[in-house]
């Protein structure tokens, strides 16, 4: 966001996809110094009854999620 000089201070929440080694399960945070507040973290993922793969993404803490999700 930085490099292509995107303003993000006017938005409620930053998403990042960054995958890390990208196996269906989480293991890496994004390098940033961006608030984010959600990052996809596979492209693998399962999901029970589905066959395919798909998008994963977590919330960063608990606050965040009740600021996104809950508190609507």
């Amino acid at each position: 966001m930085r490099d292509n000089q995107i303003k993000v201070d006017k938005f409620k929440a930053i998403w990042i996809a960054a995958y890390g080694q990208n196996t269906g399960s989480w293991d890496a945070s994004p390098e940033t110094t961006l608030s984010y507040k959600m990052q996809q973290f596979t492209d693998q993922g399962t999901l029970p009854g589905y066959s395919g793969n798909v998008d994963l993404n977590m919330v960063n803490n608990q606050t965040n999620y009740n600021e996104l999700f809950k508190n609507q």
